[in-house]
């Protein structure tokens, strides 16, 4: 990830941590765009998400009805979070 990547990820895990739950990709988008201080285009936050969970920092569960994916943090996350600060 570059240099920008990485803080919409920081802006992703702080989100996830401070809601300590699970939460829809538009809520997660939506308060990463304010603590990123900008707009985050959807193609950018998606990719950035998804290298997350392929980093194994979030895990991403499927809602009951399977439309929508649920995201949260986890401990590896939450220490990816310590070292970016």
């Amino acid at each position: 990830m570059n240099e920008r990547e990485l803080k919409i990820a920081k802006a992703i895990l702080r989100v996830l941590n401070d809601r300590d739950g699970q939460m829809v990709e538009a809520f997660i988008h939506a308060e990463a765009c304010l603590i990123f201080d900008e707009h985050i285009p959807l193609a950018l936050f998606n990719s950035v998400l998804h290298e997350c969970d392929r980093s194994g920092w979030v895990i991403g569960v499927k809602s009951k009805l399977g439309r929508q994916m649920k995201w949260q943090i986890n401990d590896v996350g939450r220490g990816a979070l310590l070292e970016m600060q």
